[in-house]
């Protein structure tokens, strides 16, 4: 510690007081302060004593700096679907582990594609039952020779072109119907 001179009083007379030292006795929990007192004339004089408990207490001490925060680890976080958030499952500045669910979507969007998605694979099986039975009918007349076989190669056609309608119909639906499994 630097030596340090404060101007004091000892006894009622005028001194110089020279900090002699700071001691912390920690088995006894006092601070102890001695400083010897030295009078204007030369020679020491009486000795102060001090003695205080030791106290503990929080430690509260807040700094400011201006800078830039990096972070030790960097993740993307990304939702497979894309919606409007309905809700919010985690607290934020918690931890969390990969495929917990963080957020609910709002599935009225998505039942809504899915009731037309079911309405549209209705209408093309409709269409597809009345292909088969005109190209079925084709058929016939063309055993009777009643009709051309270019109207039965169009029936054909018309039918492959309605499955195929189909099948995507029913990917889309199984898509949708998947999606709101997952977290709609």
């Amino acid at each position: 510690m630097d030596r340090q001179r404060f101007v004091g009083v000892a006894k009622g007379r005028e001194g110089i007081v020279g900090m002699a030292g700071v001691r912390l006795l920690a088995g006894f929990g006092f601070l102890f302060v001695a400083a010897a007192v030295v009078s204007a004339g030369g020679g020491p004089r009486a000795a102060l004593v001090v003695t205080a408990p030791v106290e503990s207490r929080p430690l509260t001490e807040e700094l400011s700096f201006a800078g830039t925060v990096y972070p030790v680890r960097e993740s993307i976080v990304a939702s497979e679907l894309a919606g409007l958030v309905d809700s919010v499952e985690i607290d934020e500045g918690k931890w969390f582990r990969r495929g917990e669910k963080m957020i609910s979507l709002d599935q009225l969007r998505i039942k809504r594609a899915l009731e037309t998605a079911q309405a549209e694979l209705g209408e093309v099986e409709a269409r597809l039952l009345r292909a088969e039975a005109e190209e079925a009918r084709s058929q016939e007349l063309i055993r009777k020779k009643i009709v051309a076989q270019e109207r039965l190669d169009q029936d054909v056609a018309n039918r492959a072109v309605l499955e195929s309608q189909k099948r995507r119909a029913e990917a889309i639906l199984a898509d949708l119907r998947d999606d709101l499994k997952r977290g709609w």
